[in-house]
């Protein structure tokens, strides 16, 4: 295993995030967009058997409507996906040259991503459709051998196809990683991007599985932190929302109430936001680490070299 520095890396991109709280604007992009991929509809159990009769009676007789709002639900999860794009390239080429980005100004931080953006989406969704069908390739044949009561033959090929479809997801979570990475610093085409984050990925699979498990770590840690910060807040606000009830009854409980839920989605975005910021500069700084450390990386790091080279003041 080559001698990579994991602990600089968390340190430097810690510190790059902390003293560039501009960053943290790209992250706020980040967590947002990222709120798209878990929209759900969901009706409680009380009204599971109502809602849905109303909303289809609605839709029935006013069918524009009802193509106006799949349209505009449509819309919204493309517009927080593609508001995600823009975040993580933002911070991707404002990380890699923070010298120069630090000068400039959000706006055109964000002009310069759009050459990125079609490409980042275009890889997102291919790889996304690749391992979809690679899902239904494993498991269909699979849930036919239940059908046919093959249990202990279904049993050992589900175990199989499970063990098969988690490595599938791992090889596709660096695909798009890496793959974000060589499109936004050299400016790749899509495939030989593809191409790029496989072959990086082969030679460095013991130290990229490494970096993903400390990180994933560093995240379950940072959500117990939160989960602690959140129950002090909320104990906090136990004795005003009692004296709340005995001066103002319900009306100062819910005042109290809508407070501290202000309070709490205003810190959990914050503090999401700045992590955003430093994961996405860790695996910069981690990836630009293995992409320049092999011979056959020389183009990767000649471009590299070149994205570094400070602008005049006249381009910024």
């Amino acid at each position: 295993m080559k001698s990579i520095q994991y602990f600089k890396i968390l340190k430097e991109a810690f510190v790059t995030v902390w003293k560039n709280k501009f960053l943290w604007l790209f992250g706020f992009f980040v967590i947002l967009g990222s709120a798209g991929s878990s929209i759900n509809i969901k009706n409680s159990e009380s009204d599971s058997e109502v809602l849905p009769s109303q909303l289809i009676s609605f839709f029935q007789d006013n069918p524009m409507v009802a193509v106006f709002a799949v349209l505009a639900f449509l819309f919204l999860i493309l517009a927080l996906f593609l508001l995600r794009l823009v975040g993580t390239a933002a911070i991707v080429k404002s990380a890699n040259n923070i010298k120069v980005y630090r000068q400039s100004k959000i706006r055109k931080i964000i002009s310069e991503t759009k050459k990125y953006i079609w490409r980042l989406f275009l890889l997102e969704v291919f790889v996304g459709i690749a391992l979809a069908l690679l899902a239904i390739i494993l498991f269909v044949p699979i849930a036919q051998l239940f059908v046919l009561k093959a249990y202990a033959l279904g049993i050992l090929s589900l175990i199989g196809a499970a063990a098969i479809m988690l490595g599938l997801i791992v090889i596709s979570f660096f695909l798009i990683k890496y793959g974000i990475f060589y499109i936004i610093l050299t400016n790749m085409k899509l495939r030989q991007s593809l191409e790029s984050a496989y072959s990086l990925f082969r030679k460095n699979i013991k130290e990229s599985l490494l970096m993903a498990a400390i990180l994933f770590v560093l995240n379950i840690f940072a959500f117990i932190l939160f989960l602690t910060l959140l129950t002090f807040i909320s104990i906090a606000f136990i004795p005003l929302v009692l004296i709340a009830f005995l001066v103002f009854a319900k009306t100062g409980v819910i005042i109290i109430l809508t407070v501290a839920l202000i309070i709490i989605l205003t810190m959990t975005f914050f503090l999401s936001s700045i992590f955003a910021a430093f994961m996405q500069t860790a695996w910069l700084l981690f990836f630009k680490q293995i992409a320049a450390d092999k011979n056959d990386e020389e183009k990767f790091a000649e471009k590299l070299a070149a994205e570094n080279k400070i602008p005049s003041p006249e381009v910024i």
